[in-house]
């Protein structure tokens, strides 16, 4: 089989699809025959037949332009759903993000009331020495005093630490998200 007679039986086997898709198909084997022809030194019929087996190029490229097909509808589909769709996602973002805004505040409430708390229990610990004069309260206030500032302080780090790592995962999952959809 020849060049025209091969570049012939692609145009008939893919009629049914778009005239300019089946153009650009036909302009690349061209190409790719003329290149291996310079290149390799063959004739026409021994770059055609290094293509491979016509009726195996006819499925692949079948394939591929159907795939594409499929996706460019899917992708106005989808605009199409976002447009109607927006008057919904427009409150649901707002929501999210206020969402995420309030678990912030609450983790720095969080944070800065343990932190207050620890820093009390000390002061009151210490100020315990100078209100009392019986020693059995001013052991009791200043033990108390350091088991809570210990018992808070201990709080307030581990509230920082791991409601540091649970913002980050909010924020990073969201991000990714976000990129998937971009990328569809």
């Amino acid at each position: 089989m020849n060049k025209k007679e091969f570049l012939e039986f692609l145009r008939k086997k893919l009629r049914r699809f778009k005239k300019l898709d089946v153009d650009e198909i036909i302009t690349y084997y061209d190409e790719i025959i003329l290149d291996t022809m310079q290149s390799e030194n063959f004739s026409e019929e021994q770059a055609v037949v290094s293509l491979g087996k016509p009726e195996n190029i006819i499925k692949d490229v079948a394939g591929d332009m159907i795939a594409n097909k499929k996706t460019n509808g899917i992708n106005g589909a989808l605009i199409l759903i976002g447009i109607f769709s927006s008057p919904v996602l427009l409150p649901i973002t707002i929501v999210i993000i206020t969402m995420y805004l309030v678990v912030f505040a609450v983790w720095l409430v969080l944070i800065v009331s343990f932190a207050y708390g620890s820093l009390a229990s000390l002061v009151w610990g210490i100020y315990a020495i100078f209100l009392y004069k019986d020693i059995g309260l001013i052991m009791l206030s200043v033990g108390l005093g350091l088991i809570a500032f210990i018992a808070l302080g201990f709080f307030t780090v581990i509230i920082t630490k791991y409601g540091w790592k649970l913002l980050n995962f909010i924020t990073v999952s969201f991000a990714t998200k976000l990129k998937r959809r971009k990328k569809a």
